[in-house]
């Protein structure tokens, strides 16, 4: 049972606060009806979770996935960067003393060329990257960290440590080695099965 009942037809209630609040009445239905949306979010969120344990492997890991994402943009967005381009930017830091071309970043994190071309273009549009042909193939270009890219890329990290350690919350250090060791072997699962992830990260 919903935990708010109340249906357009009960608003009539709500209007003996016109006089105290000064509002109008079309004013008071609006804020109700907001109000309603929130609680009906609310009650699919809770829905979900008391569902999980019945959930399907993959709907698990998608919806770990697309929560960590959102929770990754939100977290950077003041910084004006996405959480996708978030991991760029710790993924090129840790690579600088052997900065990576593109196809290395398409397959470090399973999308496509065109997805991969537009993060960076608008990576480099910020100043947060430059690019540098490479020495022995002149057709790769290498992707390295500007200035400004290395400080992001310090901001971030801490902002994503945080993340990972919220989401492993009430994990002790060994249920986290165990849980690790599975996902690298479903990783390779999804490898071996051709997996592709179309995800739109790029954002």
């Amino acid at each position: 049972m919903s935990i708010l009942p109340y249906s357009r037809r009960d608003f009539h209630c709500f209007f003996p606060l016109l006089h105290l609040t000064g509002l109008k009445k079309v004013s008071i239905i609006r804020r109700i009806r907001r109000f309603k949306c929130r609680i009906r979010r609310f009650e699919r969120v809770s829905d979900t979770e008391s569902e999980n344990n019945g959930a399907r492997l993959g709907q698990k890991v998608r919806f770990i996935s697309n929560s960590f994402r959102r929770i990754a943009d939100e977290s950077t967005h003041e910084l004006g960067i996405t959480g996708m381009q978030s991991f760029l930017l710790g993924y090129l830091d840790m690579t600088s003393a052997q900065p990576p071309c593109q196809h290395d970043i398409e397959v470090r994190f399973n999308i496509k060329h065109p997805t991969a071309t537009g993060i960076l273009e608008r990576m480099a549009e910020r100043g947060l990257v430059t690019f540098e042909q490479d020495g022995t193939d002149r057709r790769r270009k290498r992707i390295l960290l500007t200035d400004e890219g290395l400080d992001a890329a310090h901001h971030t990290k801490q902002r994503l440590d945080d993340l990972e350690a919220m989401l492993s919350q009430g994990f002790t250090p060994e249920e986290l080695m165990t849980l690790n060791a599975l996902l690298d072997r479903m990783v390779e699962n999804a490898k071996s099965a051709g997996g592709r992830c179309r995800c739109k990260e790029g954002e």
